[in-house]
């Protein structure tokens, strides 16, 4: 549901393009933050080795919020034209970047702040 409303806000329905075809090609903009996911974990765990866990775990939720706070103030494609969809495409790969250190980071700093008895249960919960 949400990606047929985007789709619509973003792109200009025209006789040419297909309801389907349109839904295909927003599908992939959104799919594209799966590029970035890698990159995040390598640049996050390096910050985290760095830095301290806590520090990359911050850097991480910080690189989720300000694109997700960003995608509610987006202009739609009548307002701008084709920067509209850059804009989001620009923020799905800042989102995609920052769940790459997000989980592992998450996951390393709560089982170093318990006991190693209680590692098993963390993770369960965590995962």
């Amino acid at each position: 549901m949400s990606a047929t409303f985007i789709a619509f806000l973003m792109r200009p329905m025209g006789k040419s393009i297909v309801v389907y075809g349109l839904l295909l090609y927003m599908n992939c903009k959104i799919l594209t933050a799966y590029l970035y996911l890698y990159k995040g974990g390598i640049i996050t765990g390096n910050i985290g080795d760095a830095h301290g866990r806590k520090r990359a775990l911050v850097f991480s939720l910080f690189c989720m919020t300000v694109p997700t706070v960003a995608m509610g103030f987006l202009p739609t494609y009548k307002q701008v034209g084709g920067w509209s969809t850059t804009l989001l495409v620009i923020c799905r790969l800042l989102q995609g970047f920052s769940v790459g250190g997000q989980l592992p980071s998450s996951l390393v700093y709560t089982l170093e702040q318990k006991p190693k008895k209680h590692w098993v249960r963390l993770l369960l919960c965590v995962v």
